[in-house]
């Protein structure tokens, strides 16, 4: 057997050490990023969107459609230039 199915991909489980915001971008392991769906206590369950489309706040200026964007996380904001391969999504 190659591959056992764990779950839907959508979201997985996340405790964070201080509490988060819903909301808030987390930043994983590998350039890999959720979002939190709901506020999350610090050391309580909770869950991290990993797919979707979010409204974020961005830089002034157009964004094309389909372009690969990147996590700014000293201003809270996508971006079309990498930022330490930051890469979030399209």
């Amino acid at each position: 057997m190659d591959a056992i199915f764990r779950k839907e991909g959508q979201s997985l489980d996340y405790t964070p050490v201080s509490a988060v915001s819903a909301g808030d971008v987390i930043a994983l392991q590998n350039n890999f990023y959720g979002i939190a769906k709901l506020d999350i206590a610090a050391n309580e369950l909770g869950a991290l969107a990993t797919t979707g489309i979010y409204q974020a706040a961005k830089p002034a200026g157009v964004i094309n459609f389909g372009a690969l964007l990147y996590w700014n996380a000293d201003t809270k904001q996508v971006q079309t230039t990498t930022i330490d391969n930051a890469y979030i999504g399209r």
